[in-house]
Order: C-alpha cells, then structure tokens, then sequence
C-alpha cells in the first residue's frame, strides 16, 4: 500500500482549518471548565453544607456520565428546558467544558488542601489579610501541585474534541473523515490526523512529566 502524499498536501488547507477549530473549542472548553472548577472547588471547601452538597453531586454526575451523552443531551434535549436551540459548536464546547470542570474542581480542592495546615495558620498568626494569604501562600504552591493533572486534563479536552465531529462541527477528525470519503484516501488523511494530534499531545505529556519529576524533586 502506497501513501499518497500529493492529495494530502492538496487538502492540507482543509486539515488546517479543521485544526484551528479543534483548536478554538479545546481553548474555549477549558476556559469555561476553569470557571466551573473555580466555582465548584469554592462551594466544596467554602460553601454552606447544602452548597456543598450540591457540588460534591456535581463532581460525582458529571464525573461518571459518558461525554457523547452529555454532547448529544446538550443538544437534543436542552432547547425543551432553554427554549432556544445552541448550535453545534456551542454545545460541543459546552458540553466538553462540564465534564471537564467536575474533574478541575477535583484537582483546585486537592491542590489547596494539600498545602500543610501550618503554613496556613502561620500566615493568619504574623496577621496576613485573607487576600494576601491566598495570593502569596496557597496559590504559588497549590499552582505547583494543579499543573500536572491540569495538563491531564487539556490533553484529554484534545482527544474529547473528535467527538463533536458528530454533530457537524467541521473539526480535524470531521475534515479528516469527509475528505476520505471524497477522495477514497481515509489511510492518508487519517494517518496524518493521528499524526497531528499526536503531535499536539505529546509536548503536553513531556511537560507532565517534566513538572512531576521536579515535584518528586522537591519532596525528597
């Protein structure tokens, strides 16, 4: 079997596109699941017991449900409650920012809890502002502790993005996959799509790595 490398640089305009949109709904999913994180991980540690109640609920729901079922409720089933229908690419990035969020706020509660009680109590000792005491003690360390998971968690965000190829939303896995069925060359493009998010994951993993031997690093 020979690989075509003609018709790939023929529609590489194609693929391009695609991967800027990947691009666009993976930043876009992210900055919506830190919000939700934020929000979540606030009411776990700091809300009132029915507050959190409720958020625990929503780490444990959204933690266990299957994205494409999430992605396919969004956008069957939300304009029943909302009254207005979100578009493909919003419910794509919607729908891959909840999930996401649940698995965030884990990580913002675990980051912070694992900053030493002592050091805490220190800091309200010498009188520091609550301000100051988040600012300068717990987020230069929690920071430390999140990148790792939360760069986890980009990569799957990358690798999730494919899914929303199913409502339309012309992603790199969607273009991959209708310029295959154009052309009959699915082994070329397919190939070169792993390739590319192979590509765009494996800077991620290095630096996952990276951060959690210089934590490993710093604890011993």
């Amino acid at each position: 079997m020979s690989f075509d490398t003609q018709i790939v640089w023929q529609n590489l305009p194609s693929l391009l596109y695609g991967l800027r949109l990947t691009i666009v709904i993976v930043i876009l999913s992210l900055f919506f699941a830190g919000v939700i994180g934020v929000l979540i991980c606030a009411g776990m540690l700091l809300g009132s017991p029915v507050v959190r109640r409720i958020s625990a609920d929503y780490v444990s729901i959204f933690r266990a449900l299957p994205e494409p079922i999430i992605i396919f409720w969004l956008y069957y089933c939300s304009p029943l409650i909302l009254n207005t229908k979100l578009t493909a690419f919003e419910t794509g990035a919607i729908a891959l920012a909840i999930p996401s969020g649940a698995y965030l706020a884990e990580i913002f509660r675990a980051g912070i809890q694992a900053i030493p009680r002592g050091q805490i109590e220190a800091a309200r000792a010498l009188g520091l502002p609550p301000f100051w005491l988040l600012w300068d003690v717990l987020v230069p360390q929690a920071l430390r502790i999140m990148i790792p998971p939360t760069l986890g968690i980009v990569t799957i965000l990358i690798k999730n993005s494919a899914l929303v190829s199913a409502l339309g939303v012309e992603e790199l896995f969607y273009r991959a996959n209708v310029l295959g069925g154009q052309t009959f060359h699915y082994f070329e493009f397919l190939t070169v799509t792993a390739i590319i998010y192979f590509m765009l994951i494996l800077p991620l993993s290095a630096a996952v790595q990276f951060q959690e031997q210089r934590l490993s690093a710093r604890h011993r």
